[in-house]
């Protein structure tokens, strides 16, 4: 659950950046699009960072 919070956490939190940015400097939703693709790819690495050792280690499920 708590890695679920973090992964929406960090797109959240691109976005809102983004959204500040594009109402300071007037530019649509440029910084907007550009912080929700950030936190997505954040959200993906810290979710890897934390999965794949439990892959390596076997602990990944009923992969055959």
């Amino acid at each position: 659950m708590g890695l679920g919070f973090e992964m929406a956490g960090a797109i959240v939190l691109f976005m809102f950046v983004g959204h500040r940015v594009d109402r300071w400097l007037a530019t649509g939703h440029l910084f907007l699009l550009t912080g929700s693709f950030l936190g997505i790819a954040t959200a993906f690495y810290s979710f890897f960072r934390r999965v794949w050792p439990l892959i390596r280690q076997g602990g990944g499920g009923n992969a055959k």
